[in-house]
């Protein structure tokens, strides 16, 4: 019997395989401890296969991370709310620690809250280390925590390079579950808020791409529930899209209204998106025309629409169209000043735009 095919050996292989009980390993090893011809030291067989059983807890500082190590932690710590792993990303950082490429003391990061830890940062790293099958010199930071939004907050700082962070970082959040909507309709409310939170010159900064994810976690937080509150006065979940009635312009305007009366805001937007027998003359029938036929973006490199517009027309076309629809007067079309900075709307007050 060869050192390979021997049942102690065996049992060693499996501890560090699939991380077996210390128990467990102990009774595989001993129940072969009479076929040990060709092993001098049982009793060293058995405490390796002890040590390979315990999973090593994270320290604070630079620390070699084998692949069983690694294999553990993704098993044992990885957070729940980490994105999907990205195949790619680990091949690629797999074969650079194949070639000795990769760079040590990259940072990996862990969250304590009492004694269970969470892997908020460093999933696609210990992985390639893994796939890799070598050890590699991490920066490892261990950051006491006293509750699990704690942790979220810890989360959404990494990666923040990715378009899709926001997103993951609002459902680690339990965001979407606190105002109970779908992804879907987290991903409007997010964009309305942003844009909601300069309208009424509660942000400085317009465009999303200029805001870190905080700032955008901490508007939807503020936010939230009065965007949510504005799109179920026209939209309930999984009712059919209507692609200009969850446009940031719109929804921003709405919550707008809905934050001065909650009524009207009703009987303005939720008449909009029903289109039901609205008649020609009707400002809501002209706004809802006005938003069909124009649009703000393009798509797949074509104009969509019969004319593409800055965001700021819709703000003054829904002011335009509220008014008239508050003042009980016919308005058949919709004209824009291009260059007036702000949009009033008679009752709700005057916003940015």
């Amino acid at each position: 019997m060869t050192y390979a095919q021997h049942p102690a050996r065996q049992a060693l292989d499996a501890a560090h395989q699939f991380n077996v009980a210390v128990l467990g390993a102990q009774t595989i090893a001993s129940k072969s401890q009479t076929h040990c011809n060709n092993l001098d030291d049982h009793t060293t067989l058995i405490e390796m296969a002890k040590k390979m059983s315990v999973i090593h807890t994270p320290t604070d500082g630079y620390q070699v991370v084998t692949p069983f190590t690694a294999q553990q932690w993704l098993a044992s710590w990885n957070y729940e709310h980490q994105r999907p792993i990205r195949a790619y990303h680990v091949n690629n950082l797999a074969q650079e620690i194949i070639n000795g490429r990769f760079r040590e003391k990259t940072q990996i990061n862990f969250c304590k809250l009492g004694d269970s830890f969470f892997l908020t940062n460093g999933q696609h790293t210990l992985s390639a280390i893994v796939k890799a099958q070598q050890s590699v010199l991490l920066s490892v930071v261990v950051l006491d925590v006293q509750s699990k939004e704690q942790i979220a907050d810890d989360f959404t700082r990494h990666d923040t390079h990715l378009t899709r962070q926001l997103a993951v970082s609002l459902v680690a959040h339990e965001i979407n579950k606190k105002l109970e909507v779908t992804a879907t309709e987290l991903n409007w409310i997010t964009a309305a808020v942003n844009y909601y939170a300069w309208m009424i010159g509660a942000s400085s900064l317009k465009s999303n791409t200029q805001m870190t994810n905080d700032v955008k976690l901490s508007q939807v937080l503020q936010y939230g529930e009065l965007a949510r509150s504005a799109l179920r006065t026209y939209h309930e979940p999984n009712a059919k899209r209507r692609d200009y009635m969850v446009k940031r312009t719109t929804l921003a305007c709405a919550m707008h209204v809905y934050n001065w009366n909650h009524d009207v805001c009703i009987a303005f937007y939720g008449e909009i998106s029903k289109d039901n027998g609205l008649l020609i003359g009707d400002p809501r029938k002209t706004l809802l025309d006005y938003m069909r036929e124009t649009r703000s973006y393009y798509t797949d490199g074509r104009l969509s629409g019969k004319k593409a517009v800055p965001y700021h027309y819709f703000v003054k076309a829904h002011a335009i169209a509220f008014n008239a629809f508050i003042n009980r007067r016919q308005l058949k079309i919709i004209r824009v000043n291009p260059e007036a900075t702000e949009a009033i709307f008679e009752g709700p007050g005057s916003v940015r735009c």
